[in-house]
């Protein structure tokens, strides 16, 4: 993917865009900008992560681009990235998409946040026929775009927001595995303004995604917090289930007939990929922006018991699948498949990797191997790459009775379940898969589950 050498003629709804971070988001928005035939830099201070997207090969979401690759190599005239050492041009619209990592304390780490206010500041005082519109993608507590992110650019570029420029919280709501789709179809299509949008700029940001739904108007503050709050909740969803399913089984009721039902309730429309008994919650968003809130919380003198408990439950959830590992006596464990999501390659937060980390704190003389097809010892980070061992065939996760395999988030194939039921090694399931759930309950005399599927 090389710089496009000189920008085409383009016409009143096409518009000179630049994205900052070349994460999941900065790089699905990036793609997805493209392909409506807008010109698209992106910003980022990984030079290594800038060569590879240039290269056609994206650090992240690299797995969801593979099914429109097609497409993006069309587009290609359309975006490159860049180093954020490279002077900042001037641009209609500009993405804030970096990340917000918790610190110490367990709020949000603004460090990159203040780094970008100052870069896109820079490229503020250029002129140019169009007010430029400033949207920051990134996680942050409701008070930060007012408080933190406004006097920095106002400060760093001498100019005043709302007349030389328009300010405004534009929250992501993008699955990982699902972010093309949820970019035309959001989940909220919300922006947070600081000052009163005029009918222009409104326009101007419904032309820039051309999506069906509605954009709607709110507050920076009321937009941060539907973010927190719809990870808070999703947080919520799955560690009540959990909990739920639980005590069904230690009464002799089938969990999974009881969140069926609450499934099928349509006044409280559950997300069904979430109210199922199954692993702990992880992945780059929820832990963090759960931890934010109930900092915020302790910051404000607000109880808030329901949210403080739900790390305490995913704790306890991740302490019992480690000592039901344990209590098999296996001095090997095999994992199948350790992305936080099945089938994105991702392992940031992963649940199986805090599975593993615990199993080698409990017992370091376990042998753990792992299969996924989506990731490599390069995925994971120093800390985890001592501790596994990587098998290039699943079928090596089944060596003998000394093994015990954990059916993760890699999906088995035929062959390897087959397989599975003719050796009888003793099998962990964390539930990812429902159908291959049922299948193992009715063949497999040896399998566990953390609750049993309907059958």
């Amino acid at each position: 993917m090389s710089h496009p050498a000189t920008e085409p003629k383009r016409n009143k709804n096409e518009f000179r865009i630049n994205v900052y971070g070349l994460g999941y988001t900065g790089t699905i928005t990036a793609v997805c900008l493209a392909l409506k035939n807008h010109s698209v830099r992106i910003y980022e201070k990984n030079q290594e992560m800038v060569r590879r997207f240039n290269e056609g090969k994206p650090s992240f979401a690299h797995i969801e681009l593979k099914s429109i690759q097609s497409q993006i190599e069309q587009c290609h005239k359309n975006m490159a990235a860049f180093s954020l050492e490279e002077k900042i041009t001037a641009a209609d619209f500009h993405l804030a998409c970096v990340g917000t990592p918790s610190n110490k304390i367990g709020d949000f780490d603004l460090e990159q946040i203040v780094a970008v206010s100052k870069n896109i500041s820079s490229s503020l005082k250029i002129k140019q026929p169009n007010i430029p519109i400033v949207l920051f993608r990134s996680t942050m507590l409701p008070n930060s775009l007012r408080e933190l992110v406004l006097p920095v650019m106002e400060k760093e570029s001498g100019m005043q927001e709302g007349k030389d420029f328009f300010l405004a919280a534009f929250p992501e709501f993008l699955r990982e595995g699902s972010g093309i789709q949820d970019t035309w179809s959001p989940l909220h299509f919300i922006v947070g303004p600081i000052s009163k949008f005029p009918e222009e700029a409104r326009s101007r940001i419904d032309s820039l995604f051309q999506n069906s739904q509605t954009l709607e108007i709110l507050t920076p503050e009321e937009c941060s917090m539907i973010k927190l709050g719809s990870n808070a909740f999703h947080s919520m969803q799955i560690a009540f289930a959990n909990e739920l399913s639980e005590l069904c089984n230690n009464l002799g009721i089938s969990g999974n007939r009881v969140l069926c039902a609450l499934i099928n309730e349509n006044k409280l429309r559950y997300e069904r990929n979430y109210l199922k008994p199954g692993p702990p919650f992880g992945g780059p968003c929820l832990p963090k922006d759960l931890v934010a809130i109930q900092s915020m919380a302790t910051a404000h003198s607000t109880k808030i018991p329901l949210l403080e408990s739900i790390s305490i439950s995913n704790q306890n959830r991740l302490n019992k699948i480690a000592d039901l590992i344990l209590k098999q006596n296996k001095t090997r464990i095999g994992f199948h498949g350790i992305s936080f999501k099945p089938e994105t390659g991702d392992t940031r937060g992963s649940a199986v990797l805090n599975i593993i980390e615990l199993l080698h704190l409990k017992n370091q003389n376990l042998k753990i191997e792992f299969f996924d097809e989506n990731c490599s010892l390069e995925n994971l980070n120093q800390k985890i790459r001592t501790k596994v061992i990587p098998v290039s065939d699943p079928i090596e996760l089944l060596r003998d009775d000394t093994s015990l395999l954990v059916i993760g988030s890699q999906r088995p194939q035929p062959d390897f379940l087959a397989n599975l039921i003719i050796k009888e090694n003793i099998c962990l399931d964390l539930n990812y898969f429902a159908d291959i759930s049922k299948h193992l309950s009715e063949k497999h005399q040896n399998i566990l589950f953390l609750c049993p599927p309907k059958i």
